[in-house]
């Protein structure tokens, strides 16, 4: 199965500022991309990526070029937290669209992060932990 045939927490790639909007489905990441398309052609700003796409008059690129699956869920009731903590993450980094709001600090953000902090270099190593976005490799239960 293809990661666009898959449900989970995704990005999704402005065309012209290379910021990312963070969201999470559980469809499949081809029917939630038509949806963000079809608010920016019907000019309905339903999303956030939509309306930082019709304000600011950007672009947007076809589903392989900017839409990736960053985590696959399959548990719906995690969805919210791995989104808030994704967002979270590429708003610290800088790397999030403005207009999508991340809401208040989750507090699996500030743990991992914490976390990721605190670990010698050589634990970091050892865990193939790398920069922020990776914290979606983390495992919540």
């Amino acid at each position: 199965m293809q990661d666009h045939d898959k449900s989970g927490i995704y990005k999704l790639i402005c065309k012209t500022c290379n910021r990312a909007y963070i969201g999470q489905t559980s469809r499949n990441l081809t029917f939630r991309y038509r949806e963000h398309i079809r608010y920016i052609k019907n000019d309905d700003p339903q999303s956030s990526y939509a309306l930082h796409n019709l304000q600011n008059i950007h672009e947007y690129g076809s589903l392989k070029d900017t839409m990736s699956l960053l985590k696959p869920i399959h548990k719906t009731s995690m969805l919210i937290p791995y989104e808030q903590l994704l967002s979270q993450t590429f708003h610290h980094n800088r790397n999030l669209i403005p207009e999508q709001n991340c809401g208040e600090q989750n507090p699996l953000f500030l743990l991992a992060t914490a976390l990721h902090s605190h670990l010698p270099t050589t634990a970091l190593n050892a865990r193939s932990a790398q920069t922020s976005p990776d914290l979606a490799t983390l495992e919540l239960t």
